[in-house]
């Protein structure tokens, strides 16, 4: 219920800064909107058996999906008690079994992205 709720305030949060951005954006100037309105956390692995680790990635895109540049993310497990994860890195430690959480935040971005990661014993 988790993923599905965050994934509609994601989606439903995109499309209206998406739409703000790119009205002012192609009001104010020649180029497209090269704002990062749109976050995706992304790991190799989604399932992890518990002491395996993975390193997730954020990247952002622009209101016309161009993918932005380089930003400074910080990362952070919603139960730490699962897994822990380096804020800086995104090197994530799994601990126990159950569903954690990540989400991926920056100074330079509007948004936040989440990822859920399963960890079996």
């Amino acid at each position: 219920m988790l993923r599905s709720l965050s994934s509609h305030h994601y989606i439903t949060g995109a499309l209206l800064v998406c739409a703000t951005f790119t009205l002012a954006c192609t009001q104010n100037s020649a180029e497209p909107c090269d704002m990062a309105i749109a976050v995706r956390v992304q790991s190799s692995r989604e399932t992890l058996r518990v002491g395996d680790t993975t390193t997730v990635r954020a990247s952002a895109t622009t209101c016309v999906g161009r993918e932005t540049p380089t930003y400074t993310w910080r990362y952070s497990v919603n139960d730490s008690s699962i897994a822990r994860i380096n804020a800086s890195t995104g090197l994530l430690t799994s601990r126990t079994a159950g569903t954690v959480t990540v989400q991926a935040e920056s100074d330079a971005v509007l948004t936040r992205g989440f990822l859920n990661i399963t960890v079996t014993p």
